[in-house]
């Protein structure tokens, strides 16, 4: 399955895996949010206020891309952080990384 995330990106993921996080998530009271980042930290706490602002309660998960601006230290503070690359690891390899970890969660 061809997933579309937000800045245009695409991820593929197996529709069997698929198919699991989304039963996994379906009917519980908290929506996942998965952001990836990279030396973006005033665009990601604006990110994460948004979300907590909103009427949909989430549960949101950072995979940090190799930031030297703070992101990690604030996203690992606030509870956030999924991962954190020491490097730029990639887009691709940061969604799938993130996705491999919600769906092991979801198990």
């Amino acid at each position: 399955m061809r997933i579309i995330i937000a800045d245009g990106t695409e991820v593929f993921v197996d529709d069997s895996d698929y198919a699991e996080l989304a039963n996994y998530y379906r009917g519980r009271s908290v929506n996942p949010v998965l952001i990836l980042t990279h030396n973006c930290l005033p665009l990601t706490q604006r990110t994460v206020a948004s979300l907590l602002d909103q009427t949909i309660p989430v549960s949101i998960h950072i995979i940090d891309n190799g930031s030297k601006d703070g992101t990690v230290e604030w996203a690992e503070r606030m509870g956030y952080l999924l991962n954190a690359f020491h490097d730029n690891a990639g887009v691709s390899k940061g969604w799938n990384l993130g996705l491999s970890i919600l769906l092991r969660r979801a198990e």
